[in-house]
């Protein structure tokens, strides 16, 4: 069921998944489904879009829970702030909640449902034209006390690049945030949105930022990370 507060504005798609359009719900009976004759139920139909997704970690390994570097942004992963199946509160986001972001928009279309867990939540880096090989980090040591990661190689074909409006399915071959997303689909579009040059994030003190497409690799990492103790000032000078 569509419900308007889970869409943007600016979002021109329909209002139901494309490619998926039963998202796992497919049969289900529930008072918000339409009445089947045949069946006695009342059915769901399509899977309604969302445009707002969780960042729920740096990269596709921590999300996952199968990192164990503790320079890939912070000890403990996921190391994001919200993520399926977290128990995270105001008090695990050691870097401050005025310096991590905690959400997003997303122009999907098909792996989009409001209510699909394994697409509510997303990660800010990828392997620029293989977005499924893992992303690598290098240990940086900055006197007196701080250690933290970054993203590495930054440069060259092979770099690693933000997801931030990433994905385009325009293109041949098609750009895409995940190869192979949940159910073997491609997953275009993650942080992304249909305004131009910027996608608008949640921030853990209730702000709302529209971050640049350009924004630096190394600080959007350390702006999702919610432990990582990483410098992110030159974001607060935007």
């Amino acid at each position: 069921m569509p419900v308007g507060s889970f869409k943007c504005a600016s979002f021109g798609g329909d209002p139901f998944s494309v490619n998926n359009p039963n998202a796992s719900a497919s049969g289900i009976d529930t008072p918000y489904g339409v009445f089947d004759s045949q069946s006695g139920a009342n059915i769901i139909g399509g899977a309604a879009i969302g445009n707002y997704v969780a960042l729920g970690a740096t990269h596709s390994e921590s999300l996952l829970g199968s990192e164990l570097d503790p320079y890939t942004g912070g000890a403990k992963h996921p190391n994001g702030v919200i993520y399926p199946g977290g128990k995270t509160s105001i008090r695990d986001i050691v870097d401050g909640t005025t310096n991590t972001l905690i959400a997003c928009e997303t122009k999907e279309i098909t792996l989009a449902a409001w209510f699909d867990g394994a697409t509510a939540a997303v990660v800010g880096l990828v392997v620029n034209g293989n977005t499924n090989s893992p992303v690598s980090f290098t240990k940086q040591t900055v006197p007196p006390t701080a250690n933290y990661g970054i993203p590495t190689p930054l440069t060259g074909t092979n770099k690693v690049v933000t997801t931030l409006n990433y994905g385009d399915d325009s293109v041949n071959p098609p750009k895409q945030y995940l190869t192979t997303g949940p159910d073997g689909l491609p997953w275009v579009h993650g942080p992304s949105s249909e305004h131009p040059g910027v996608v608008n994030h949640l921030l853990g003190d209730a702000s709302v930022r529209s971050v640049s497409e350009t924004l630096d690799t190394t600080l959007y990492m350390h702006l999702i990370t919610r432990a990582g103790k990483e410098p992110v000032n030159e974001f607060n000078k935007e």
